[in-house]
């Protein structure tokens, strides 16, 4: 009994150790990152966080490339969002899809503007170009914002949005 009893202790120990080794690392990784974002913001260039996404003007978003990020994958099945536990491997239901947004879902490529995919969002919905646009930048955002899709580069202030 009392070995029994050592066994859960020990796996429960290696259990939290590793935890807090993750906790640590993402620590680290959060505050590498806020290291270079001060940096940048004292060279001139301003930084943001992805929770204040919906901040950025329309014409910006518009020419965002999104892309899905290897580090959160998930998965579509019967038009069911669905984050996948890198770790775990762990599925869990986050959204239901509707016809637009799986559109959107299935033409992210890596390629495509926002407002390019929003454009074919228009045309394949028959929606008007501003609600096809106001859709595909709220699903896209709601992405970002559980670092599922991101965009493929930061913005930079005056470059050509060709």
């Amino acid at each position: 009994m009392n070995g029994g009893m050592a066994l859960r202790t020990m796996v429960k120990n290696r259990t939290s150790h590793e935890k807090n080794a993750a906790g640590r690392r993402g620590f680290l990784k959060s505050l590498a990152g806020s290291v270079i974002g001060s940096i940048e913001e004292i060279r001139g260039k301003p930084q943001m966080s992805l929770a204040d996404l919906g901040q950025v003007p329309d014409d910006v978003i518009r020419i965002m490339v999104p892309v899905f990020n290897e580090f959160h994958p998930c998965r579509i099945s019967d038009r069911h969002l669905y984050a996948i536990n890198r770790k775990t491997g762990e599925e869990e239901m986050i959204r239901v899809l509707d016809e637009a947004e799986q559109m959107v879902f299935d033409v992210l490529d890596g390629v495509r503007t926002i407002g390019e995919i929003s454009r074919e969002t228009a045309r394949r919905f028959e929606l008007d170009e501003d609600e096809a646009y106001r859709r595909t930048k709220s699903f896209f955002i709601y992405m970002a914002q559980r670092m599922i899709c991101l965009p493929s580069q930061a913005h930079r202030e005056g470059a050509d949005p060709a």
